[in-house]
């Protein structure tokens, strides 16, 4: 009850969450591997990543090109640009048959559902233990369930 000739003041205080700051995700996707000519391509890889906006993380990735395992370790920068389409960016370490640096950069696409993404996805590696340093690329698209 407020006195006669007095203002009746409120105060409302708003909270509001922006979700989780991690995002846990597990990817399949085939594409095509160009080192000494073209080479089909099935990845399979496991993505961890902090933050909100613009998220810190590591993904772990295992490739069968032509039947031979491959496998890639990358610490990874992603950038959400709204309505859930995101950039990232990766580098770290190629392993296999041929061991060397590994640099990688995807586009993460949302789809009708909200655990699942379409991803595209570039890859390049400098192989060092060649007789000569040499190049591998390889360009995908996939998909990726998200928790």
């Amino acid at each position: 009850v407020v006195p006669e000739g007095r203002l009746a003041r409120t105060e409302a205080i708003a909270i509001s969450g922006a979700g989780r700051p991690w995002r846990l995700s597990a990817g399949l996707g085939g594409g095509l591997a160009f080192d000494h000519g073209t080479h089909g391509l099935l990845r399979l890889d496991a993505r961890f990543e902090h933050g909100y906006r613009t998220r810190l993380g590591a993904e772990a990735a295992l490739w069968l090109v032509d039947g031979d395992a491959q496998g890639r370790v990358l610490a990874t920068l992603a950038r959400g640009l709204g309505h859930g389409l995101a950039i990232g960016v990766g580098a770290g370490v190629h392993v296999g048959a041929d061991t060397g640096v590994a640099a990688g950069l995807r586009l993460r696409l949302p789809t009708p559902l909200p655990w699942l993404d379409g991803v595209l996805r570039y890859d390049a590696a400098v192989l060092l233990s060649r007789p000569r340093v040499e190049a591998e690329h390889a360009i995908s698209l996939g998909l990726e369930i998200a928790y």
